[in-house]
């Protein structure tokens, strides 16, 4: 009898043991099989075409390529709110061929985030992918361990050339696109890995693809439109330009005159002002001048020079009319346009008169020619800015 029941003792011991084995199999075969996503159905009326370029590349140099067969999966939310209808909130790019390079790469809408983030990447790399070391290959099929990472948040967000599809509360949407990745993520092949740089380089997808629906999904937040007051500002064709009005002094070969006048000052670059004047005086003793002031223009009390010429007309005692004609060179305070308002010059000019003038100052016979000397004070009706 005691026999018999540690006998049956063992037999029931022996199946709960192996019963505890299998749930911890079918425990850890379910942590790391992952759900094969299910790509949609075809269809005519959108013929998928993509040109597709870029890659990626490890700290080692090691390079997985865009593959033209790459498939893109873009989705978008269908809401009867025209504000959250055909907002596109996912894409995933995938290539798993039987053996070589793999990779799959999800960016979808989270909040808070105006882009589709980053969500999950991952990289294989086995025996039939170029230019990896064995030890630093992800495995063959089946066994392999990728390189991967899969976050809530990334900060790392994809580029669309466009953020909705065309067509309106659609459960399938054709839509022409540009998508594009460029920066650098951090990957590791297991969850306490070491962590290491990968750099997705200029990836670029530009085609047609087919949207996906899906009413129960995000859209990216609205970007905000920042809406910045411009200033206009009106042009001013005359803020380099300065009004003076003088008096000056200054002998004539007959007598000593003192007129009045009106100048008017534009700068030209930082270094030189035209200055044109017209004078009015007793005797009709009138002239007009063109002058150049060379030098910069400051606020200090300094001098320039400055070069002109003169044309002229004045009657002598007995009323007889003349013309006067010459250069000038001059000296001028060198505040013009800029501060002051005063103004000042002192001006030496030789002058060819149109015919012989007496002079009667000094009883001396006539001449053809003479120098006049002519100071001018005057005050600015407008400054130049």
């Amino acid at each position: 009898m005691l026999v018999m029941l540690a006998m049956v003792g063992l037999v029931s011991a022996g199946p709960r043991k192996a019963k505890g084995k299998e749930s911890l199999s079918a425990d850890s075969e379910s942590v790391s099989i992952q759900p094969e996503f299910v790509w949609p159905e075809a269809r005519s009326s959108c013929p998928v075409e993509s040109k597709n370029s870029g890659l990626i590349q490890s700290k080692r140099n090691e390079v997985i390529r865009m593959d033209r067969n790459t498939r893109i999966y873009v989705q978008h939310k269908v809401d009867v709110d025209s504000v959250e209808d055909r907002c596109i909130n996912m894409v995933r790019i995938e290539h798993r061929p039987e053996r070589g390079c793999k990779y799959t790469m999800i960016f979808e809408a989270q909040k808070g985030a105006t882009e589709l983030q980053l969500s999950t990447l991952d990289l294989h790399a086995d025996s039939w992918c170029p230019g990896w070391r064995d030890w630093r290959e992800t495995g063959e099929s089946g066994k392999s361990t990728p390189y991967s990472r899969r976050m809530n948040t990334s900060g790392f967000s994809l580029q669309l050339s466009r953020t909705h599809v065309p067509d309106a509360v659609a459960d399938r949407s054709c839509t022409d696109l540009a998508i594009r990745a460029d920066g650098k993520v951090v990957l590791a092949k297991s969850l306490g890995g070491r962590p290491e740089p990968f750099l997705l380089d200029r990836l670029a997808f530009v085609g047609e693809y087919d949207s996906v629906g899906k009413p129960d999904s995000i859209c990216p937040e609205p970007k905000k439109v920042v809406v910045q007051k411009v200033e206009v500002h009106t042009e001013n064709h005359l803020k380099n330009t300065a009004l003076l009005v003088y008096l000056a002094h200054e002998p004539v070969p007959n007598f000593l005159a003192t007129d009045g006048g009106v100048s008017v000052l534009q700068q030209i670059g930082p270094r030189v002002t035209a200055r044109g004047d017209f004078a009015f005086g007793p005797l009709g003793h009138n002239a007009a001048s063109l002058n150049v002031m060379t030098g910069p223009v400051t606020d200090s009390g300094s001098l320039r020079l400055y070069v002109g010429g003169r044309l002229g007309a004045f009657e002598d005692l007995r009323g007889d009319a003349f013309t006067a004609v010459g250069a000038n060179l001059g000296v001028e305070t060198n505040r013009n346009d800029r501060s002051s308002p005063w103004y000042a010059s002192l001006e030496l000019t030789p002058v060819l008169y149109s015919a012989p003038v007496p002079n009667y100052i000094d009883g001396s016979a006539a001449t053809e020619s003479g120098v006049m000397l002519k100071l001018t004070a005057g005050v600015f009706l407008r400054q130049g800015e």
